[in-house]
């Protein structure tokens, strides 16, 4: 019996040797040193973290016989599996239970927030305006107030004076009545009454006749006659309104004028905003109104008016009253809050036409000696003089209107704009020697910079294209300049 199972045995795995060589034909038996490395990558979703598990598994079977051994190695690069649960298959999604030290690294992101203000928008609002100059008819308070005082110093005479003369009259009947009781009987008494009793009509009478002086008035009654106070800057929203601001600042004659300008029925669709300007003897300016502007955000309109300073040789006393018709709505609407008056001043310049090349070129002193030497020369004709009797004025127009001129208009036209860039500049007529012998009337300018005159001569650097610009008189490679006149 035991050797018939030991056969059974054999026969058995005989069987089992050849099923597993047939699973493994083709496949060469590798020594277990040549053994590969099967390495798995495990992700873990995880921030910043990778976990690497490196794993080597070898498969071995050894078969013993009496008379065969045989041995079989296979190994297959597969993924090693999370633990020893072999219901767990490969290349599944699995969670490691004790995940090895990792380092995360932390993303910081920084939020930036950006808070923008609405800024307020303005509507340009359509209005009507008026700049009125007026000679006289302003109220001079002053001499109100002087006139007034005066007044109150007669009437304060007057009073004085006639207390006097009553006190006076007081003190003679009663020294004429001690005088007649001192000389008289008891049986005069009767007609010494008779006579005080003529005396004190007699006095009643002439008291009668005499100026009474007016009652005084009582502090109440001042206050609730005195006079209502307006702001030069005021929005006349009813007919009194305007009635009362004029009558503030104007005489008679001014607010019966533009009482009719602006009857009672003109406030029932809009308003009139009022701004009063004195100007004093020499200051007198003129006022362009530019726009007005309302804003729902604020409440406000804003009244833009450029005001330019003004040369007045003949120091003219005016006063300035701007009006701006606005329409009731509109106010309602953005001009709850008051009416806001800009002032632009500007410096008023007496050259517009070289204020206008220096705008278009640049406001620069070389820049103005290169716009009047590039003009084109024109000269030696009828039409253009060449002499001290006409104006720096008409030289520079002409230059400034047709481009074109000879050596006093080139002269005249940097002249006029050194002067509007605040330079003192003075226009000259003279000559230069000519190359055929004798001289040539010739014009230059002269402008003083830091205390030093120097010579800037645009037609020189026309002709030659040499240097013309913050020369010397005498200087080396320039014309010998002699002067005879100074046109301005």
């Amino acid at each position: 019996m035991k050797k018939i199972f030991i056969a059974g045995l054999l026969l058995c795995a005989s069987v089992m040797l050849a099923s597993c060589g047939s699973s493994i034909k083709g496949l060469e038996k590798p020594d277990s040193a040549d053994v590969p490395e099967v390495t798995t990558t495990v992700t873990v979703s995880t921030t910043a973290t990778t976990t690497t598990t490196k794993a080597t598994t070898t498969s071995k079977s050894v078969t013993e016989t009496e008379t065969v051994t045989e041995e079989e190695t296979t190994t297959e690069e597969l993924e090693a599996p999370p633990n020893e649960d072999p219901e767990i298959g490969y290349g599944q999604e699995f969670d490691i239970d004790e995940p090895p030290a990792v380092t995360t690294q932390a993303v910081v992101t920084t939020k930036q927030t950006t808070t923008t203000t609405a800024q307020p928008q303005a509507v340009e609002l359509k209005v009507t305006a008026k700049i009125d100059q007026l000679f006289s008819g302003l109220r001079d308070k002053e001499a109100e107030a002087e006139a007034a005082r005066k007044a109150q110093e007669e009437k304060e005479r007057l009073e004085r004076e006639e207390r006097e003369r009553k006190e006076q009259e007081e003190r003679e009947k009663a020294s004429s009545s001690q005088t007649d009781t001192s000389s008289g009987g008891a049986g005069d008494s009767s007609g010494t009454g008779d006579d005080t009793s003529s005396q004190t009509d007699d006095t009643s009478s002439e008291d009668s006749s005499l100026p009474q002086p007016e009652d005084p008035v009582s502090p109440d009654a001042s206050a609730a006659t005195s006079e209502k106070e307006y702001p030069i800057e005021y929005t006349a929203t009813s007919y009194e309104d305007l009635q009362g601001y004029l009558s503030f600042y104007y005489e008679q004659s001014v607010v019966s004028k533009y009482l009719k300008l602006y009857p009672a029925s003109f406030f029932q669709t809009h308003v009139l905003a009022l701004k009063t300007v004195g100007q004093a003897a020499g200051k007198t300016c003129e006022l362009k109104f530019q726009k007005a502007t309302g804003n729902l955000n604020t409440k406000t309109i804003t009244m833009d008016i450029d005001r330019n300073e003004l040369k007045n040789p003949e120091k003219i006393t005016s006063t300035l009253l701007i009006q701006v018709t606005l329409n009731r709505n509109d106010y309602a609407k953005y001009g709850t809050k008051g009416i806001s008056w800009r002032f632009t001043y500007k410096k008023y310049y007496e050259y517009p036409l070289a204020v206008a090349k220096l705008n278009a070129y640049g406001w620069d002193l070389k820049t103005a000696f290169n716009i009047a030497s590039y003009t084109s020369y024109y000269g030696h004709t009828a039409d253009m003089p060449q002499d001290d009797k006409t104006s720096t004025e008409w030289y520079a127009e002409y230059g400034f209107t047709y481009g074109k001129g000879n050596c006093y208009v080139m002269a005249a036209m940097f002249c006029e704009m050194a002067r509007t860039l605040g330079y003192e500049c003075h226009h000259i007529s003279g000559r230069v020697p000519l190359a055929r012998g004798g001289y040539g009337p010739h014009s230059w300018a002269e402008i003083t910079v830091n205390g030093k005159v120097y010579v800037c001569d645009p037609d020189f650097t026309h002709e030659t294209g040499y240097n013309g610009y913050m020369i010397n008189y005498g200087q080396s490679g320039t014309w010998r300049y002699e002067k005879i006149s100074v046109i301005s």
